[in-house]
């Protein structure tokens, strides 16, 4: 009896077999129990702070680009070239 774990991505769907499936739910919980023998749960929350520090980057060069874009749109308005 195959039992099959799909993932879903861009355009396509990729089934996974349950081997697959269980040597990835294997291998993730070994690597927690490593972090937790490891140094603790510190190790787990520098492992989370070093994964989520690129996103912080990205979000604020978003912030970034919504603040002068916003700016220009407002120039814009008071100048009156840009539509409400």
């Amino acid at each position: 009896m195959q039992h099959s774990t799909t993932i879903p991505t861009r355009g396509a769907t990729i089934a996974l077999q349950a081997e697959t499936a269980l040597l990835w739910l294997i291998l993730r919980r070994l690597l927690g129990a490593a972090l937790l023998l490891g140094g603790g749960l510190s190790s787990i929350q520098a492992l989370a702070l070093a994964t989520a520090f690129p996103f912080v980057l990205i979000m604020m060069m978003m912030m970034v680009s919504l603040f002068l874009g916003l700016r220009a749109e407002r120039v814009l308005l008071e100048r009156g070239e840009a539509e409400p």
